[in-house]
């Protein structure tokens, strides 16, 4: 430890040794003895070591001061009395060699030592020379403070600003040099460039600002010329490196000489040309000027735009190429400013992004598009999916991830709706935040864009490290018409195809554009072809009337898959889709389109049509293979022979939605070279072979494939290869082989001995007589023959079949044949066996006294998926792994030995690691009398449901796998027995997905249970083997299970909640799921059926109020009738003030009600909601704890029906805003006391009331009951201060007080309170504990506070933007309590400013949403709830409809200022007409006014004047009016008076064109 200590402090001390600065460390005591002083401070005084330096000081701080050391230390100790403990001075002080010099000092006092503080002081020395540390240690230069305060104090020297220009110069792609040939020669091309610059403009001031930076104060004369010199010399330095120089200049005379202002602008001026090739010198100028003072007003009013909601969203319609559907948008930034006018992206986006704001432009455009989304889906409007852009500073400005994420949770967006686009300039910028947040969007489930794809030079090295869902291709390739260019994109499609990612052009202006990248394969498009980017409705709309469908989500994936093809092929390709019906052409490359024209159709459309006519035969075959290619999404083949030609064609379906299906399909011309003659004789002898046989197939053994084949009419039909040849055989054999000739047939079939024996016969194939199962299940005699394909050395072998005749005489000698004999219609036993086992449904099984098969049928093995008996034979039920319940299975075997006969049993098995339901039964064999064994047999559950309709007993869920409500049922009952036997708890979950309904309806009822599996999946996971999981309705899942202690059910719940939301995508479709979980446990003693029954109706009846379902939940008649303590069930709904409104008693057990005397729930809660305003009680803030914090609680109360105190103890109840309340016991008579709560706990609570609460006067006034009841006092109150005025505006007084607040209004603040500002510069609050010690001192306040009989005053002030807003005061208050008070006060002061500013805030939102900013009457919002109104009072009105004619002419020819003035024009014409309460524009240049309760009279008068005063003003208007007698007719009243109005408005069109001709 010793030796740690000594390494420590050399190395603190090596540390101080070369610290920039002088370090000094003194005892803070009468001594002031220094203990340590670094080298530099020596070298700082003149001392060339520690001898020199105690000489100096005589080891003293005071020695180093001298003469000055009094007042010195003095002024450093009254600076150390403030917080902080903090000092800084200039002084002098005595050097080395005699002489006394200034030094800056500052320091703090810090720890102790030996009980003493420390002083430490930081030296340096004024005006001395430049430290190393402020210079460039490359060029030598100044660095940029001294280069600047050199360059401003020659300026304001010379007098003469004009003459001086700033100079900014850029060494571009100084990086890329660097790392081509090293840093050390980077440093010394650096240095090159210094003297470069020092010798072009010598004696001037030079710096280099950054590490490709320099900056020049040069005279303006001559400074280009300068320029160009120095611009060639430095390009002349290393002319084999790719480096460029750029300089921007400012003159100093013209713009101003403020420092930093030059420095921002003329870098600037600078970087405008960085990208330009043709310019290496720009000037700062007024066009510059103007965007800089853009940049600054934009990133001045960010956070107003935000708030007001000058922020739009615009939203550009995104295409998908193979169905001309809509399938998304990119919602884009738009900036409509009251002042500006519409500003364009590039007029803020670079400007947000310098100010560090560009998060806050990205957030409300994420914001506005998930509630355009919840909107849409509210009003059943269509959605599609919309790209968001976000940018490099989003991942470092905030957490982007979770802040999208709040946004989509808070307006209930699924995931795969918002895709996420990100630029290569942000990828290459990567740091690991980057990473981790994109790592975030892509775990959640958010597709991932790269945005300009290829506009940068490392697009291609990014894709090796990152995975994109779509790369967008620059628009910069569509804006060149060239081969190459084409070819370009082209290829960047064929690689996207590759890498599994998808293509997206954008910049689409034209139709042949579009046409070639659909050929191309791009998968979508965007761009002004398809239309510019519009808010959403518009652009909606606008995208109905050209005719695009929308592609809903259950499409998505479909054309995704389509999407993934490869159209850029040499092969003959096209995409059909097919609907059961009709077949349809989606795409058809060239290749096929050539292939097609020489087989005689002239294109897709003519091919189209032909293979849906129904007349034709091929249309027939054609139909039949897509139908093949349907069923299974195999690859499937079709040869068939049209014109002569024997074309093949190979297909598979690759996506199915909605009975449709897409079959992706190559053709090929298999005909080859071969002559006219050959082709016929071909053909002939195909037909021929096909005629002899009944069936053909071709086993591959290298492959392990088998290929059936057949013919049609003389065409060769589909070729389907088969995997697993072997299990095929197998399989046929246990299906059309008679069972007597099945094992004979396996022997003929065994590949591994055929080339033996067919060697044996000499006669190059082998033939065999197998029973064969034919049409209408019977068994006919065939010949099944296997004929080796010459020169494959067996590797492929024909099995070829064909029936015979019944003759005997055709049958092979030694075949066993039935008697001819037997007398007729007698069957013998061995026939009836083989029917019964063989030809039942039933899968039959015999076992030994052991439980050892024995045998077994062909459905059996067909079922469990054995090859033959003899892999069973001589193996128990365990030894094969079938049993779910191996001791039940063993028990019910033994009964079944004893003579029991057991039938309809339902079982659950596992069969080929899959849990299959069956029913069996098993009957004993007997023998002599004796039981030697056992016969069984079972069916497939789900099988008997389908077939026969019936409905075995079940406990297992078809759709999931885990238990159904029966099963659940049964597990309960068994854990409630567990639980009243042997005391051990168990927890029950209910877990519901509320999504599944969305997505059964999106995605139809395959996807919908592909949910509810993988969200089975899921918790089977994570339970384990602990518990039961059930499925009961929907996607309502329950989850039962033993625990220890109630904690490992809350981490289990999160574990279950998290499982489920990571369901991202199910059957190829996205989603976004959430689990919401209710726990109960068996110790609440709610009865089995009723919790189910509920449990069910909850998770059914999603629509249903909430708290409607939590009054289902309590099962009244069974919930603790038996427990002797008295227990109530509460409700304790919320108020509009935030506080518990009142109390309902939900139930009580009789002891309770005896308890209290009151035998009704109505009774109980009449008296519980009268505790709630009862002084000096803490019941209501303890069921709020209880009912919305959790909290459980313990408290007394005196009830005057017992005459005594009881004891309670309240708890929180089963569902948030419900408590439990208990009754404990009783103690003395004596009435109840005030329960002292903490001060944080009081502020807490009242804070959560005061935020939660929705009306704002009740709420505060509420507080300030509550804040009064807690302190005892006689009054709270408080004051807002508005300019120089003050008024009372909240008040609560004691029972007896007068209220003050109706005298306390508009007072002059200087007067009033003005003296507080005294007390709030010496304390944080209002203090004054007793007015008679302000008698003497503050006599005018006394005189004030003694009339109004305040002793004792305490406010703490409000403050709203840094500026005093007001005061929350109490008066009169206990003076223990003080400061508990002042701490509470001054956190409520706070909370109640937040919440006037919140109030506030939204009367401002309110207005501005109700009213015309331009015009100042009301907007379209507030008309609509006027009609509301206007209906229900059903009096007579006039409807005025108004448009102002030329509108959009006068904005285009003088600018919109002098539209704007029009449109105020008008309004204030129509106020003088028409009551300016009513009168609202509809947007644009419409207007409406209504006259409520006019007749019909006045109205025409009121029309006939707003006609004459329109006229008088010259104010072109087209107007009309109408008036009905009952508001009902509101709506027909509004259209008539608009069609009038449009009308005249034509009307005057029309004759100004006739005046013009």
């Amino acid at each position: 430890m010793k030796n740690w200590k000594e390494d420590r402090s050399r190395f603190m001390e090596a540390v101080c040794d070369h610290f920039p600065g002088g370090v000094m460390v003194y005892r803070d005591d009468e001594e002031k003895a220094i203990i340590f002083g670094n080298q530099k401070l020596q070298r700082i005084l003149g001392c060339r070591d520690e001898k020199d330096f105690a000489a100096l000081t005589g080891g003293k701080f005071s020695g180093l001061l001298k003469e000055n050391a009094a007042l010195v230390e003095k002024d450093m100790e009254d600076q150390m009395k403030a917080p902080g403990q903090r000092f800084h001075l200039v002084t002098t002080v005595s050097f080395g060699d005699g002489s006394r010099r200034q030094v800056d000092m500052q320091g703090c006092r810090g720890e102790r030592e030996e009980g003493k503080d420390l002083v430490f002081v930081f030296v340096t020395a004024v005006n001395e020379e430049l430290p190393v540390y402020e210079k460039d240690h490359i060029t030598g230069f100044p660095g940029m403070r001294q280069f600047l305060a050199d360059s401003e104090k020659m300026v304001e020297e010379s007098g003469h600003p004009e003459k001086y220009a700033l100079l900014f110069f850029d060494i571009v792609h100084f990086k890329f040099f660097n790392v081509t040939y090293g840093i050390p020669e980077g440093d010394a091309f650096l240095r090159q460039i210094g003297n470069c610059l020092k010798e072009v403009f010598p004696g001037h001031f030079i710096s280099r600002f950054d590490v490709d930076h320099f900056m020049v104060l040069a005279d303006s004369a001559g400074v280009e010329d300068k320029i160009r010199e120095a611009h060639s010399r430095i390009l002349a330095l290393r002319p084999s490196a790719k480096v460029d120089c750029k300089a921007g200049i400012y003159q100093l005379g013209r713009w101003g000489a403020d420092p930093n202002l030059a420095v921002t602008r003329v870098k600037i001026a600078c970087d405008s040309i960085h990208d330009s090739g043709d310019h290496f010198m720009a000037y700062y100028t007024e066009a510059l000027d103007r965007k800089v003072e853009l940049k600054d007003y934009v990133s001045r009013h960010m956070d107003e735009a935000v708030e007001k909601g000058y922020i739009k969203a615009y939203y550009q319609p995104i295409v998908r190429t193979v169905s001309g559907a809509l399938c998304g948008m990119e919602a884009l930034a738009r900036w409509e400013d009251p002042k500006r006018g519409f500003l364009q992206p590039a007029d803020f986006i670079s400007a947000l992004e310098e100010s560090r704001q560009i998060h806050k432009l990205d957030l409300e455009i994420i914001r506005q598009v998930c509630e355009n989304f919840s909107r849409c889906m509210a009003e059943g409007r269509p959605v599609v999916p919309v790209s968001v852009n976000l940018s490099r500073l989003d991942f470092l400005q905030c957490d982007i991830f979770q802040e999208v994420e709040n946004r989509v949770l808070e307006y209930n967006v699924p995931r795969d709706m918002i895709h996420i686009e990100i630029t290569e300039r942000l990828l290459n910028a990567m740091d690991s935040r980057i990473r981790q947040g994109l790592h975030q969007f892509r775990k959640a489930g958010y597709e991932i864009w790269m945005d300009d794809f290829g506009s940068g030079y490392s697009s291609l090295n990014l894709l090796k490290g990152y995975f994109f869902d779509v790369l967008k291709i620059d628009m910069a390739f569509l804006g060149s018409s060239s081969e190459r260019a084409r070819k370009i994109i082209s290829s960047i499609i064929s690689m996207d195809k590759g890498i599994g990612t998808r293509s997206l052009a954008e910049g689409v202006e034209t139709k042949e554009q579009f046409e070639f990248l659909k050929n191309s394969g791009c998968e979508k498009v965007q761009g002004y072809f398809f239309g510019k980017p519009m808010p959403y409705e518009e652009s909606l709309d606008h995208c109905m009337r050209e005719g695009l469908k929308v592609e809903t989500r259950a499409w998505k994936a479909y054309y995704d898959t389509i999407g993934m093809v490869n159209f850029q092929t040499d092969e003959t390709l096209t995409l059909l889709e097919y609907d059961g019906r009709a077949v349809r052409y989606l795409f058809a490359n060239s290749a096929y389109v050539d292939m097609i024209r020489t087989l005689g159709d002239h294109d897709v459309r003519e091919a189209e049509r032909y293979i849906n006519d129904p007349t034709l035969e091929l249309s027939s075959i054609f139909r039949k293979y897509l139908d093949k290619c349907t069923a299974d999404e195999k690859v499937h083949e079709l040869v068939y022979l049209i014109h002569d030609q024997f074309i093949k064609a190979v297909g598979r379906c690759i996506a199915q939605c909605n009975g449709r299906a897409c079959i992706k399909i190559r053709i090929s011309n298999i005909t080859g070279s071969m002559t006219h003659e050959e082709e016929k004789r071909v053909y002939h002898v195909l037909h021929n072979v096909y005629a002899v046989y009944d069936d053909i197939s071709l086993l591959d053994r290298d492959k392990d494939t088998l290929e059936p084949m057949a013919v049609s009419d003389g065409d060769w039909s589909e070729h389907e290869k088969i995997p697993h040849a072997g299990n095929c055989i197998r399989n046929y054999g246990l299906r059309n082989i008679y069972a007597d000739d099945y094992e004979r047939y396996m022997a003929f079939m065994d590949m591994d001995t055929l080339e033996k024996r067919i060697q044996k016969a000499g006669t190059g194939f082998l033939s065999g007589f197998f029973r064969t199962r034919v049409e209408e299940g019977r068994f006919m005699w065939m010949i099944h023959t296997l004929i080796p394909i010459p020169r494959t050395n067996y590797s492929q072998v024909l099995h070829c079949i064909h029936r015979i005749s019944g003759n005997r005489s055709d049958f092979p000698e030694g075949l066993s044949l039935p008697s001819e004999n037997r007398e007729q219609g007698m069957f013998s036993v061995e026939e009836l066996w083989n029917s019964l086992i063989h030809g039942s449904r039933r899968a039959y099984f015999w076992k030994d006294r052991e439980g050892r098969y024995q045998g077994a049928s062909r459905n059996f093995l067909l079922y469990t998926g054995l090859p033959s008996i003899s892999a069973m034979k001589g193996k128990t039920s365990s030894d094969m792994g079938w049993l779910m319940d191996d001791h039940g299975a063993r028990k019910l075997e033994g009964r079944v030995l004893s003579g029991v006969v057991v039938v309809n049993r339902p079982m659950d098995i596992i069969v080929k690691g899959v849990a299959k339901s069956i029913v069996y039964g098993k009957v004993p064999i007997y023998r002599d009398g004796e039981i030697i064994g056992t016969l069984g047999w079972f069916e497939d559950a789900e099988q008997m449901e389908k077939e026969t309709g019936r409905q075995p007993v079940m406990v297992t869920d078809r759709v999931t796998g885990v238990m159904n409500s029966r099963g659940v049922i049964e597990s309960l009952i068994g854990c409630q027995e567990a639980y009243r036997n042997f005391g051990r708890d168990y927890a029950m979950l209910f877990l519901t997905i509320p999504q599944y309904r969305r997505i059964l309806h999106s995605y139809g009822e395959k996807t919908a249970n592909g949910l509810l599996k993988a969200a089975a999946g899921k918790i089977r996971h994570i339970m384990g083997t602990r518990g039961t999981v059930g499925r009961l309705d929907g996607a309502g899942f329950v989850i039962l299970f033993h625990y220890e202690d109630q904690t490992e059910v809350t981490f289990l719940c999160r574990r279950l909640r998290q499982a489920i939301a990571d369901i991202h995508e199910v059957e190829g479709n996205s989603c976004t799921v959430t689990a919401e979980i209710i726990i109960t446990y068996g110790s609440d003693g709610i009865t089995t059926g009723r919790l189910l029954r509920e449990a069910v109706g909850m998770m059914r009846d999603s629509d249903d109020g909430y708290r409607d379902k939590m009054d289902r939940w309590v099962d009244r008649e069974a919930l603790f009738d038996a427990l002797p303590l008295p227990y109530a069930l509460l409700d304790t709904p919320m108020g509009e003030d935030g506080g518990i409104s009142q109390i309902i008693c939900r139930y009580h057990n009789d002891a309770y009600g005896k308890a209290l005397g009151l035998k009704e729930n109505e009774e109980l809660s009449r008296h519980l909601t009268a505790l709630l305003n009862q002084e000096n009680y803490s019941w209501g803030q303890k069921a709020y704890e209880a009912a919305y914090e959790k909290h459980t609680l313990y408290g007394e109360k005196y009830v005057p029906q017992l005459g005594k105190t009881v004891r309670y103890i309240i708890a929180p109840g089963p569902w948030r805003g419900s408590c439990v309340l208990m009754l404990l016991g009783s103690g003395g008579k004596t009435k109840d006391q005030p329960v002292h709560q903490s001060t944080e706990h009081q502020i807490l609570r009242l804070t959560r009331m005061l935020m939660t609460a929705s009306d704002y006067e009740s709420s505060v006034n509420r507080v300030l009951r509550e804040i009064g009841q807690f302190l005892s006092c006689d009054r709270v109150y408080i004051f807002e201060k508005q300019g120089n005025r003050i008024s009372n505006t909240f008040e609560w007084c004691r029972e007896g007080v007068t209220s003050e607040m109706g005298e306390l209004q508009d007072l002059n603040y200087e007067e009033y309170v003005g003296v507080w500002d005294r007390y709030l510069r010496t304390s944080s609050s209002v203090v004054i504990p007793d007015i008679e010690a302000i008698r003497q001192t503050d006599a005018i306040t006394y005189d004030c506070l003694k009339k109004q009989n305040i002793h004792s005053l305490m406010e703490a002030p409000m403050y709203h933007d840094h500026n005093l807003s007001g005061y929350l005061g109490v008066d009169n208050y206990k003076g223990s309590d003080a400061a508990d008070m002042k701490y509470l006060l001054e956190n409520m002061a706070v909370y109640l400013s937040r919440k006037k500013d919140i109030h506030d805030l939204m009367d401002r939102l309110r207005y501005l949403s109700e009213n015309d900013m331009l015009t100042g009457v009301h907007n379209r919002n507030a008309m609509n709830r006027r009609l509301l109104a206007l209906k229900a009072e059903d009096r007579a009105l006039g409807i005025i409809y108004v448009d102002l004619n030329n509108l959009k002419w006068t904005n285009d020819t003088y600018g919109h200022s002098v539209g704007d003035s029009r449109l105020r024009d008008m309004s204030a014409l129509m106020k003088s007409v028409c009551p300016p309460q009513d009168i609202y524009r509809l947007g644009g240049d419409e207007f409406v006014a209504f006259l409520d309760g006019a007749d019909k009279e006045s109205f025409k008068k009121t029309l006939e004047n707003f006609r004459k005063a329109a006229e008088g003003r010259s104010i072109h208007v087209a107007v009309g009016g109408k008036w009905i007698p009952h508001a009902s007719s509101l709506v027909r009243g509004m259209r008539d008076a608009e069609h009038r109005m449009y009308s005249e408005k034509r009307r005057s069109h029309e004759g100004r064109e006739d005046s013009l001709s």
